[in-house]
């Protein structure tokens, strides 16, 4: 791992760095607004008995965000408790897996902490690069998600 990679720290991310944050997930995902962002987060922040989920971020050493994901755990049928990521993006200007790595290995830290089997990690179309380098780290597709939009339900 590169030496710029390893002075990152990781931290929690609250909704009071949510403007912070914003162009760091519109590189993945450019139509989010802020108050679609703060809503995510909140979603995140839940703290409910049994239920273990939050936002992490890496922190440059000039304290910018670079790179963040958000868990959830959950009960897979077969593997017990999974930490699933639903977010999972990273800013890498020289487009090495160094920064690929570091955030695995955050979510590789807390899903230990939090008693987990494994790590799922969701990624979309738009991140193929960041799908390759999770691959060249080990990582193996084990399955597919499918979906499909439904309409909202008519005002009565």
């Amino acid at each position: 791992m590169s030496e710029a990679a390893k002075s990152f720290r990781t931290v929690a991310l609250s909704e009071d760095e949510a403007a912070q944050t914003l162009p760091l997930t519109q590189v993945t995902w450019p139509e989010v607004d802020l108050e679609h962002w703060r809503k995510y987060i909140r979603s995140y922040a839940v703290h409910e008995p049994r239920v273990s989920s939050g936002i992490l971020a890496l922190r440059d050493a000039g304290d910018y965000f670079s790179a963040m994901f958000a868990y959830r755990v959950e009960l897979d049928l077969q593997r017990g408790h999974v930490l699933t990521v639903q977010l999972f993006t990273a800013v890498d200007l020289s487009n090495s897996t160094a920064f690929a790595q570091r955030l695995l290995a955050a979510a590789e830290a807390k899903a230990r902490d939090l008693g987990c089997s494994s790590v799922e990690i969701r990624l979309y179309r738009a991140q193929a690069k960041l799908a390759f380098q999770l691959r060249a780290l080990g990582l193996v597709d084990t399955g597919a998600i499918v979906s499909k939009a439904v309409e909202a339900p008519v005002a009565q």
